[in-house]
């Protein structure tokens, strides 16, 4: 008979993964997400599924300095996202600065696995020092949208509430320096004013 695999509606977080969540609990939500994303990353490649799968937090634990070179090692030989290739750095691969966040992302996990006493040390650890400093050329050049084109972005013509939004999120990207996720969760009640009628944004969502 054939076998039949639960969704993932359907099949219920290890305890693991539970602590894992308790522990990036007090890490903004964008954070968090990316945290998730970059430790599900690293768990797949030691062989296990993160949110299901028992034997994930063993082998999450137990990896060594040796296992964390491996990875990252396979991390540099991975091609750039689609787009990206022609203005890599590294030959159509993902930059060398890519791989350091996530180095530092994973250390930074390890760090909290340590503080509830669940490994003694980090295996990112040392692999942080080595990717410690950018050397020229590494990281991938800035693109900048030329200034008709953001021009043209902004000609958003009508008065429904979904482009009223969309104009919104355009000119808060275009004019500030906020993350794509910060200007995302932005509520109406968000835009507040001082007694002195400067006009400001209430980020909910940025305290780590």
């Amino acid at each position: 008979f054939p076998v039949t695999i639960p969704s993932r509606q359907d099949r219920k977080p290890t305890e693991f993964y539970r602590t894992i969540m308790g522990a990036l609990s007090h890490r903004a939500e964008g954070r968090r997400k990316q945290y998730l994303a970059t430790l599900r990353h690293w768990c797949d490649w030691l062989g296990a599924e993160l949110d299901f799968a028992d034997r994930a937090g063993k082998l999450i634990t137990g990896a060594t300095y040796a296992k964390a070179s491996t990875y990252l090692a396979h991390c540099q030989n991975q091609p750039a996202q689609p787009g990206r290739s022609e203005a890599s750095s590294t030959d159509g691969k993902v930059s060398l600065s890519s791989v350091r966040h996530r180095t530092i992302v994973l250390h930074a996990i390890y760090q909290d696995l340590i503080a509830l006493g669940l490994v003694d040390s980090s295996p990112f650890a040392r692999c942080c020092l080595e990717y410690k400093r950018h050397r020229p050329g590494e990281r991938r050049p800035h693109e900048v949208i030329p200034a008709d084109k953001v021009h043209a972005l902004l000609e958003i013509h009508g008065n429904t509430p979904e482009v009223v939004r969309d104009a919104a999120i355009l000119h808060l990207l275009l004019h500030s320096a906020l993350r794509r996720h910060e200007v995302i969760a932005l509520n109406l009640s968000d835009v507040q004013q001082t007694t002195k009628g400067t006009v400001f944004l209430r980020l909910r969502k940025t305290i780590s």
